[in-house]
């Protein structure tokens, strides 16, 4: 119904300029539309209370649409709008933009409770989240001694919750002159377990090696998704954390 209402006020000003073009799309008449924030943090110091930028998007399925305007809100401070979203052209070349909306000055601690709140004020989405930049860990879960060529390492990412995709693990010599990297079909996933075969290590290299897992999430900077612990509006709400993605381990190897 509020759609509805949208759409008719929206109609009857089109008509009176002559023309039903233009009529851009709410929030409510999105498919499976999901909320999802972005938080970047500094290098040299990362502190949630002090995040460098925050983003938030609004990305749904279906075909592109023109979407009107809306407003955004991280624990009640305002996020200006970047992009509106719609159909854009570049260079001759046509592609969509989601709606986005992105600041670097005047932010909230996400430290704790964060709360995001974007309304076109006709439908709002709200998302509740606890944690979203505490640093992640990664932990061999077997074997349990040093690992050797041929072994079946298994991987664990905590909180199990968060939503990513393993693209490759690095492994390095603790004196980086040996390396190997595994991608494709040698790095297997199943939830929050990353499994790969050992590759041979030669004698030299044989010790402390470094093992760091690369991950992506839907090209976003923070590389893993964080579920809300509440959603309302949405179909699904997501946060990630730029550099709160799990530190290099060490491992031993024959």
């Amino acid at each position: 119904m509020i759609a509805t209402h949208r759409f008719a006020r929206c109609a009857f000003a089109a008509l009176l300029a002559g023309s039903l073009w233009g009529c851009d799309s709410g929030l409510g008449e999105l498919k499976e539309p999901r909320l999802i924030l972005e938080v970047g943090l500094a290098t040299d110091v990362p502190d949630p209370k002090n995040p460098t930028w925050l983003d938030i998007y609004v990305a749904y399925d279906g075909e592109c649409v023109d979407l009107a305007p809306a407003t955004a809100e991280v624990n009640g401070i305002d996020i200006p709008e970047l992009e509106p979203g719609g159909m854009k052209s570049d260079l001759g070349a046509k592609h969509c933009e989601i709606k986005q909306f992105r600041s670097y000055s005047g932010l909230p601690s996400v430290d704790g409770a964060v709360s995001v709140r974007v309304s076109d004020g006709e439908t709002t989405f709200e998302a509740e989240f606890a944690g979203i930049c505490d640093k992640r860990t990664l932990a061999v879960r077997s074997p349990a001694g040093p690992l050797k060529g041929g072994d079946e390492v298994e991987l664990e990412w905590l909180p199990a919750s968060d939503v990513f995709e393993a693209i490759a693990v690095l492994l390095v010599s603790a004196d980086g002159r040996w390396d190997a990297g595994l991608d494709g079909d040698a790095v297997r996933q199943e939830g929050n377990r990353v499994f790969f075969t050992m590759p041979e290590v030669p004698v030299e290299a044989a010790g402390k090696l470094s093992l760091e897992l690369n991950t992506t999430r839907g090209g976003f900077l923070s590389g893993f998704l964080a579920k809300a612990s509440k959603c309302e509006g949405a179909s699904a709400c997501f946060a990630g954390c730029w550099n709160a993605a799990p530190e290099p381990i060490e491992v031993i190897a024959n």
